[in-house]
Protein backbone atom coordinates (compact mmCIF):
# COMPACT_ATOMS: atom_id res chain seq x y z
CA UNK A 1 0.00 0.00 0.00
CA UNK A 2 1.52 3.33 -1.14
CA UNK A 3 0.80 6.61 -0.11
CA UNK A 4 -0.34 9.53 -2.57
CA UNK A 5 -1.32 13.22 -2.31
CA UNK A 6 -4.82 12.49 -3.58
CA UNK A 7 -7.95 14.39 -2.91
CA UNK A 8 -11.18 13.67 -2.83
CA UNK A 9 -13.30 16.52 -1.77
CA UNK A 10 -9.69 17.18 0.50
CA UNK A 11 -9.99 13.85 1.82
CA UNK A 12 -6.50 11.64 1.47
CA UNK A 13 -6.62 8.50 -0.77
CA UNK A 14 -4.02 5.62 -1.00
CA UNK A 15 -3.36 3.13 -3.86
CA UNK A 16 -3.83 -0.10 -2.56
CA UNK A 17 -3.18 -3.19 -4.26
CA UNK A 18 -5.79 -5.76 -5.46
CA UNK A 19 -5.77 -9.29 -4.67
CA UNK A 20 -9.10 -10.07 -6.48
CA UNK A 21 -8.95 -8.44 -9.37
CA UNK A 22 -5.59 -8.48 -11.13
CA UNK A 23 -2.15 -8.73 -8.86
CA UNK A 24 -0.42 -5.70 -10.63
CA UNK A 25 -3.61 -3.20 -10.14
CA UNK A 26 -3.90 -0.74 -7.53
CA UNK A 27 -7.00 0.69 -7.01
CA UNK A 28 -7.60 3.75 -4.65
CA UNK A 29 -9.46 3.95 -1.42
CA UNK A 30 -9.77 6.37 1.11
CA UNK A 31 -7.50 5.88 3.97
CA UNK A 32 -10.33 6.26 6.04
CA UNK A 33 -11.85 2.85 4.77
CA UNK A 34 -8.31 1.16 4.95
CA UNK A 35 -8.77 1.78 8.44
CA UNK A 36 -11.74 0.14 8.46
CA UNK A 37 -10.48 -3.34 7.37
CA UNK A 38 -10.30 -5.82 9.89
CA UNK A 39 -7.40 -6.95 10.80
CA UNK A 40 -7.14 -10.67 11.35
CA UNK A 41 -3.88 -10.35 13.33
CA UNK A 42 -5.72 -8.51 16.01
CA UNK A 43 -7.84 -11.32 17.48
CA UNK A 44 -6.20 -13.44 19.90
CA UNK A 45 -8.29 -16.69 19.04
CA UNK A 46 -6.90 -16.43 15.66
CA UNK A 47 -3.03 -15.18 16.22
CA UNK A 48 -3.41 -18.79 19.12
CA UNK A 49 -4.90 -20.83 15.88
CA UNK A 50 -2.02 -19.72 13.76
CA UNK A 51 0.53 -20.62 16.33
CA UNK A 52 -0.66 -23.81 16.96
CA UNK A 53 -1.05 -24.55 13.38
CA UNK A 54 2.61 -23.59 12.85
CA UNK A 55 4.00 -25.91 15.34
CA UNK A 56 2.26 -28.65 13.89
CA UNK A 57 3.44 -27.65 10.94
CA UNK A 58 6.83 -27.79 12.00
CA UNK A 59 6.51 -30.64 13.89
CA UNK A 60 5.56 -32.80 10.65
CA UNK A 61 8.30 -31.17 8.87
CA UNK A 62 10.57 -32.55 11.25
CA UNK A 63 9.33 -35.89 10.94
CA UNK A 64 9.44 -35.66 7.45
CA UNK A 65 13.00 -35.05 6.99
CA UNK A 66 13.69 -37.55 9.58
CA UNK A 67 12.07 -40.00 7.46
CA UNK A 68 13.55 -39.10 4.33
CA UNK A 69 16.64 -39.33 6.00
CA UNK A 70 16.13 -42.79 7.12
CA UNK A 71 15.04 -43.75 4.05
CA UNK A 72 18.09 -42.44 2.12
CA UNK A 73 20.48 -44.36 4.61
CA UNK A 74 18.15 -47.03 3.99
CA UNK A 75 18.46 -46.86 0.31
CA UNK A 76 22.33 -46.60 0.26
CA UNK A 77 23.18 -49.78 2.61
CA UNK A 78 21.03 -51.75 -0.17
CA UNK A 79 22.94 -50.00 -2.93
CA UNK A 80 26.16 -51.19 -0.51
CA UNK A 81 24.72 -54.84 -0.30
CA UNK A 82 23.80 -54.92 -3.56
CA UNK A 83 27.25 -54.03 -4.75
CA UNK A 84 29.07 -56.27 -2.34
CA UNK A 85 27.20 -59.24 -3.76
CA UNK A 86 27.69 -58.11 -7.22
CA UNK A 87 31.64 -58.19 -6.37
CA UNK A 88 30.84 -61.63 -4.64
CA UNK A 89 28.95 -63.46 -7.73
CA UNK A 90 32.08 -62.11 -10.05
CA UNK A 91 35.05 -64.12 -7.82
CA UNK A 92 32.59 -66.78 -7.55
CA UNK A 93 32.15 -67.16 -11.62
CA UNK A 94 36.02 -66.40 -11.48
CA UNK A 95 37.18 -69.32 -8.69
CA UNK A 96 34.90 -71.74 -10.76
Amino acid sequence: MTSEAGTSSGREMVLFPSMRIEPNIEIRVLLEEVQLIDDPLLDAQTVATILEMNRHVTSYTEDLINRSYWKSQLLRDYGETVQCAVVLEKELVEER
